[in-house]
């Protein structure tokens, strides 16, 4: 989900501890919808053999995802929400489905098929790339009428609960409500770290089960913080971020968003330069399309 330009345009820091009116209530209400469980992700347990399958073929899937997303460039958000569909869907099947790899591809493609389908369709320039997308996906191993089949039964078997809160939708709102979220034109460098982090956490299942899609997106903005220079960041503004845990509307633990920065750096060791706020008070910030500027993950496509 990239952050429109006219929303991050306001080149002034937040001066005091009062919240923007707007984005604070727009990130409570995402809030309250992923504490009513509203998508949650579920994940098979236990040493069993379905599990097992489960967790090994799912790191092939992923891979796949991100190479569909990244070949059509897609926003990468789309792989969570697709990787959200399945591990759902997988959650509460028997194991005739886990001794199937044919019919695991085919819930893989279904999930994917129908993540384009309703989360592609902010920008007009990605319409004949997504009829492409979905016409090779509904023509490639599996006949049409089996992925529509398909179709239906995530639908039900999701209850149609097909918008589920993402971690680069928290990571928009913590962007904006940062210290330092406006300085930048088209999307805050802060947002594009994040958006690495949490691109690679999808490969851990456990950790999606672990912390909530709004702990990991703030864990991954205060790691991409740590980078920042202190004459940039001062410790006032540090204070103030932190300071958003507390409020009524978000009432995080500090505790486990501790334990969620350390997963995300045993994930993601070697963040991207943060160079970009070292020029702020030199002229104006740079302005890059952030699909440039994000550093390339490891499933990127054109590294294969």
């Amino acid at each position: 989900m990239l952050v429109k330009e006219s929303s991050l345009s306001v080149a002034t820091p937040h001066a005091n501890s009062r919240w923007p009116a707007a984005e604070i209530e727009e990130l409570g209400a995402l809030l309250q919808r992923e504490r009513n469980g509203y998508g949650t992700t579920k994940i098979r347990h236990s040493g069993d053999r379905d599990a097992y399958i489960a967790h090994n073929v799912r790191n092939e899937i992923c891979t796949w995802f991100y190479s569909i997303v990244d070949h059509f460039t897609f926003d990468r958000e789309v792989v969570g929400v697709a990787l959200n569909y399945f591990d759902r869907y997988m959650f509460q099947q028997t194991s005739d489905v886990f001794k199937s790899g044919d019919e695991i591809q085919l819930v893989a493609t279904t999930s994917i098929y129908l993540a384009i389908k309703l989360h592609s369709m902010g920008e007009d320039r990605f319409f004949q790339k997504r009829a492409r997308a979905l016409q090779n996906l509904s023509s490639g191993p599996f006949e049409a009428k089996r992925v529509s089949a398909m179709e239906a039964k995530l639908l039900e078997t999701l209850d149609w609960k097909l918008n589920p809160p993402t971690m680069h939708q928290f990571a928009v709102y913590y962007a904006m409500l940062h210290p330092l979220g406006k300085f930048c034109a088209h999307s805050t460098h802060l947002y594009e770290v994040a958006c690495h982090q949490v691109d690679l956490v999808v490969f851990f299942p456990r950790l999606l089960e672990k912390f909530k899609p709004s702990v990991l997106a703030y864990a991954a903005i205060l790691n991409a913080s740590e980078e920042v220079s202190p004459r940039v960041l001062s410790s006032e503004l540090k204070e103030q971020w932190l300071s958003l845990m507390s409020h009524s509307l978000v009432q995080m633990d500090p505790a486990h968003v501790k334990e969620a920065q350390t997963a995300l750096v045993d994930v993601c060791p070697q963040l991207p330069d943060m160079a970009c706020y070292e020029i702020l008070g030199k002229g104006s910030p740079r302005r890059e399309d952030p699909r440039q500027s994000r550093e390339d993950s490891p499933t990127n496509i054109t590294r294969y």
